[in-house]
């Protein structure tokens, strides 16, 4: 089953529900409104792509957020007043082969791009999804697109293949997963996903950044991840990995979904946003614009040079 993106949405529908929601909370946070085409740009990519009720359980299955909506939004500290969303498209049983050409196609990814992932992909949960971060430097889209579970898939990553390859040296267990792909208008590097397949310690982060000059720098993030989990090692279940790199800077991302993070998620991210008055309150600001009880379906926490940093995800209410 394609997903028709030709089809426009009719008022009353999910999609213009959706499309109205993103757009109000757009507004809230940018304070003097948004730039122009961003609600364009939110009607385009929410087009055709929810033809049931957020609320139907059909959508419990979808991978992004599962038990909830195929719709996220989320807070960034780098990103602190963007609207940030990811979209699962399309009818729960829709062909995962389609969602990924949807994604590719929507993101605007390069031809050149796609066809040299193209031998990796897979179809195994979720086949491609679709992300914007739309903010005061313009509108950026990505595909997140799945791949297959093996080595061979980081010759796509070229000159990069070798760091990817001291990661997963580094990590016993880990695996391929998913791939970001830029669109054209803000071509970037892949940024690969790994998932922990027999969980992983915090030590073994630490000792790998430290090869990349991030010592500092993964050690807050260690410690970060603990007051969030209240573990020193994580288990297999819920626990992904994010390698991007550019030409001079390496920045790894452990992401912790729902079921790793412990006790009161939000009290928990709170606590550790304090320390830094500036991002607790921007993300108060953001808890406000989303405008309905946030619940966190992920954290992440980047190992970076400006690290650590936090990003929070939420499925949109029904």
């Amino acid at each position: 089953m394609g997903i028709d993106t030709a089809q426009s949405p009719v008022a009353g529908t999910t999609d213009v529900e959706v499309a109205a929601r993103l757009c109000a909370i757009m507004a809230r946070l940018g304070g003097t409104g948004p730039r122009p085409g961003a609600h364009a740009q939110i009607r385009r990519l929410t087009t055709a792509a929810f033809p049931r009720p957020l609320g139907d359980p059909a959508y419990r299955t979808n991978a992004l957020n599962p038990g909830g909506t195929p719709v996220e939004v989320s807070f960034s500290e780098q990103t602190p007043l963007a609207l940030r969303f990811d979209l699962v498209r399309g009818h729960p049983d829709t062909a995962l082969a389609d969602r990924r050409a949807d994604a590719l196609r929507l993101a605007d990814v390069p031809v050149s791009t796609a066809r040299r992932w193209a031998p990796y992909f897979a179809d195994d949960r979720f086949g491609g999804f679709v992300s914007a971060i739309i903010g005061a430097d313009g509108t950026a889209a990505k595909a997140y697109l799945e791949v297959r579970r093996s080595r061979d898939v980081l010759a796509a990553l070229g000159s990069r293949q070798g760091l990817h390859e001291s990661l997963l040296d580094a990590v016993p267990g880990l695996e391929p997963h998913f791939v970001a792909l830029d669109g054209a208008r803000f071509a970037a590097n892949p940024r690969m996903y790994y998932e922990c397949r027999n969980g992983i310690a915090l030590s073994t982060l630490v000792d790998w950044a430290a090869g990349h000059g991030l010592t500092r720098h993964a050690l807050a993030a260690a410690h970060v991840a603990r007051r969030l989990t209240g573990r020193l090692i994580l288990p297999e279940a819920g626990v992904l990995l994010a390698l991007d790199t550019t030409s001079d800077t390496v920045e790894l991302k452990l992401e912790l979904t729902g079921g790793v993070l412990d006790g009161d998620p939000l009290a928990a991210i709170r606590a550790v946003l304090v320390e830094r008055p500036h991002a607790e309150r921007a993300f108060r600001d953001w808890c406000d614009a989303v405008d309905q009880p946030v619940r966190p379906t992920m954290v992440s926490v980047r190992i970076c040079a400006d690290g650590p940093l936090l990003s929070v995800y939420a499925g949109l209410a029904p």
